[in-house]
Parts: structure tokens; sequence; C-alpha cells
């Protein structure tokens, strides 16, 4: 039996600082269809809206409104984030929260 060349394939070499090219709406269409968890959609969208830079201010408001998260949704991507590694913040003295009065159920 001979052998024949049916085509070429050129094999591409690794580039050592390749980067992934994902826009705003693809990320939010991935994570509408439960591609990826809320840690990951929440590092991806730092990482667009904020690029390589090493440290970053984040309104919080501004950014859950742009990327479609409710408050309690980034606090807990935040957290999980930097326990495991991927983000360290400063801890903040004081927090501020609202009480409210439970109701009554009678």
């Amino acid at each position: 039996m001979q052998i024949q060349l049916v085509g070429e394939l050129d094999i591409p070499q690794s580039k050592e600082n390749q980067f992934l090219n994902l826009s705003p709406y693809d990320l939010k269409k991935l994570k509408k269809a439960k591609l990826i968890n809320l840690e990951c959609y929440v590092w991806l969208a730092m990482q667009i809206t904020y690029g390589q830079k090493t440290s970053i201010k984040i309104h919080l408001a501004s950014f859950c409104d742009q990327w479609k998260l409710a408050d309690h949704e980034m606090s807990l991507a935040l957290a999980k984030l930097q326990k495991k590694g991927l983000l360290g913040s400063e801890p903040t003295q004081f927090i501020q929260i609202e009480l409210f009065e439970p109701e009554d159920e009678y």
C-alpha cells in the first residue's frame, strides 16, 4: 500500500504571552448560559474592565450595574477569589450596615 500526501498541517507554536480577546457581551452570554461560575465571571469582568493593572479601586455600585451583578454576588465572589489567593484587598476598618426591625408575624 502506497502512502499519499493528502494535505499539510501547520501546528501553531505556543506563544508566551497569548491573550484571550473576550468581549463584555460574550462574557455576559457565558454567565447567562451558566458555562462559568460566579468567581470566574467576576475575575474576567475585572480583567476586561481594568486590564493588567495590579492595583485597582472599584466603585462597587457602578461595577455591579455594568456587569449585571447583585451586591451580595459581588461580595461573595470577591471573598472566594481572595480565599483562593487570586486577589488581595486591604481590610477596611469600618463597614456600613443597616439594621432593620424584624416584622411582627402575628
